[in-house]
């Protein structure tokens, strides 16, 4: 077997071997996915595999990390209100060729609904969440499929009253149990609606890392300068993949149906390489590598970090431009009497890794605007005005209207 040089480090202290205080694994039946499931199970690994390239492009040498699911979510509630080439271009990014929409929000109904039973011992929480302007039209259709499909709860909020984006900030923070605080700054005139996916998992190691025996250890960075880093360590019985690309090792939570599957480019391979080669039928390719090794000495650091992102060049970028395009994009599906968009796709990620397990969470933000029709004037702060006579310009009345009082 290769030696991995990140997690097997040499001349160090001999690593602890592994512990489980708790009961036997909890027997859960295996899921069983439907052709139309797995395809979406595929789609959405692709589509975040598109996604971590172009992200990583964005971002050299920071920490960053994106949540597949949560992305794939918020754009799901909005595909649903999508048409005509707005909606084949969304449906292409997100990999949905060859499904209908129904395929599609069936299969993530099931999706869902397997994920958060999948391990009794790890908390996985999904959210959505439909928010739109008081007054504004929506149609019934659009409400209920995401209502049905995504569990949307729907609220209709004065946007215009600044206490609105505290709500929608504490929605959010509620749902990541803290770890992200907002994901609203302000609500802009011209934005209708935002649907919002809120995503929380937390996990503790089946195989635990004594904090005892953490120690600090050199980390190397990309551009080849060294800082030090809280290397915890064990020996454990653990599966372990030898690629040509990577190495790797997985590291399970609760009973072992979730895991952190940590990937290291093979000696000579850079991890731009791995990032580019990254798609389905490779990622298969390398979780059917995995393989058991007896008492494994595993060496990873602890690592904490939070990272806020806006996507529309990102998908842009992908193939779904129109979305973006005031006056171009297809929203009919949510109202067929305005001009709406995209106006903003906003990622934010948490993320905690330490001795016991992983607390990480992901929000995602989908705001709608609308279209205005030639240029825009709203008198909704202090203004002067005046009364004047047009030939001559005479002002007769002039003065400030501070509060509309009538």
């Amino acid at each position: 077997m290769k030696i991995l040089p990140f997690f097997l480090l040499a001349l160090l202290p001999l690593a602890p071997g592994c512990s489980r205080d708790d009961d036997a694994p909890e027997t859960v039946p295996p899921i069983v996915l439907t052709e139309k499931q797995q395809a979406v199970v595929n789609a959405g690994n692709a589509f975040g595999f598109n996604m971590l390239r172009s992200v990583d492009q964005a971002f050299p040498g920071e920490n960053y990390m994106i949540s597949p699911l949560s992305i794939s979510a918020a754009l799901g509630m909005t595909w649903n209100g999508a048409l005509g080439q707005t909606a084949q271009q969304m449906q292409d990014v997100l990999g949905f060729q060859g499904l209908s929409a129904q395929e599609v929000n069936e299969s993530y109904q099931k999706l869902l609904g397997y994920l958060l039973s999948s391990d009794p011992k790890v908390s996985l929480e999904i959210a959505n969440s439909i928010w739109y302007r008081d007054g504004f039209q929506v149609l019934p259709s659009f409400i209920a499929v995401n209502q049905t499909y995504f569990n949307a709860e729907v609220i209709a909020a004065n946007f215009g009253d600044p206490a609105t984006v505290g709500q929608i900030n504490a929605w959010v923070s509620g749902k990541t149990h803290g770890k992200i605080t907002s994901i609203v700054d302000n609500i802009p005139e011209l934005t209708m609606m935002y649907l919002i996916n809120a995503t929380y998992f937390k996990g503790d190691w089946t195989y635990r890392f004594r904090e005892a025996d953490t120690y600090t250890a050199d980390f190397h960075l990309a551009d080849g300068t060294v800082k030090g880093a809280d290397m915890m360590n064990m020996k454990c019985d653990l599966e372990v993949l030898n690629s040509a690309l990577v190495d790797g090792i997985r590291l399970p939570y609760g009973d072992g149906r979730y895991a952190m599957i940590a990937l290291l480019p093979a000696q000579g391979v850079e991890l731009n390489d791995v990032v580019t080669a990254l798609e389905p039928s490779l990622w298969d390719q390398w979780l059917g590598g995995f393989a058991p090794v007896n008492a494994m000495e595993v060496h990873l650091p602890k690592f904490k970090f939070e990272k806020e992102m806006k996507l529309n060049d990102h998908l842009i970028g992908l193939g779904m431009p129109l979305a973006f395009v005031p006056g171009a994009a297809d929203f009919g599906g949510i109202n067929p009497q305005e001009e709406l968009y995209i106006d903003e796709v906003k990622h934010k990620v948490y993320i905690d890794v330490n001795e016991k397990g992983t607390e990480a969470a992901a929000v995602t933000s989908v705001s709608i605007g609308v279209t205005s029709a030639g240029p825009y004037l709203m008198f909704n702060r202090p203004f002067l005005f005046f009364i004047v006579e047009k030939h001559t310009g005479y002002v007769l009345f002039a003065g400030k209207v501070a509060e509309p009082n009538y």
